[in-house]
């Protein structure tokens, strides 16, 4: 019964009749309730079975019954008992059934859900792990072309120093289609 409404608990608000009828299950057999028969003939099958056996003892008293008689008594009223047991017994299963059937419903319902949840969420992360990847792949190419230019910046500082130390002693100055052919040399 502590496992069945821990259980009931673990379900949450979302479920408050299947844990109620957790919570019911445990139904008992029936009592009687009313004035007593004064005689034993007046008694039908339940009433005997629900009776208390105090008060039955009293009515067969009352109605001189022979030990026979009492004896046959005391077997209908435990096959009775045994019969409306059984009915109760029935009925809890069929309930406890019922009960189970509805939580598996219910859990199957967020299982469901939670797997798609989930397979949203792995495609977002393949997506995010491919657009993670094209940037790497981005900024490698950045930092290669980064650095060819870097050091293309650098031998056209040195050419240009070259040309300007020439261009001032005026001996031996590289002409324009020197400078040009260098130019095609380092591309």
């Amino acid at each position: 019964m502590i496992e069945r409404a821990a259980a009931a608990n673990m379900l949450g608000p979302a479920l408050p009749t299947i844990a109620a009828a957790v919570e019911s299950e445990n139904s008992a057999m029936p009592t009687f309730s009313g004035p007593l028969p004064t005689k034993f003939s007046e008694l039908c099958e339940e009433q005997i079975a629900i009776i208390s056996f105090k008060d039955l003892t009293k009515i067969m008293a009352k109605s001189k019954m022979s030990e026979k008689q009492i004896h046959a008594a005391k077997k209908l009223r435990r096959r009775v008992k045994n019969r409306l047991s059984a009915r109760v017994c029935i009925n809890r299963n069929r309930s406890k059934v019922s009960t189970t059937t509805s939580i598996n419903g219910v859990l199957s319902n967020r299982i469901g859900h939670l797997q798609r949840q989930n397979d949203t969420l792995l495609a977002q992360h393949i997506q995010l792990q491919e657009r993670v990847i094209g940037l790497q792949k981005s900024e490698a190419q950045a930092i290669q072309e980064k650095v060819y230019h870097e050091s293309e910046v650098e031998r056209l500082q040195k050419l240009l120093e070259l040309a300007i130390a020439n261009s001032g002693s005026g001996v031996g100055a590289p002409t324009a289609v020197a400078v040009h052919e260098q130019f095609a040399i380092a591309a």
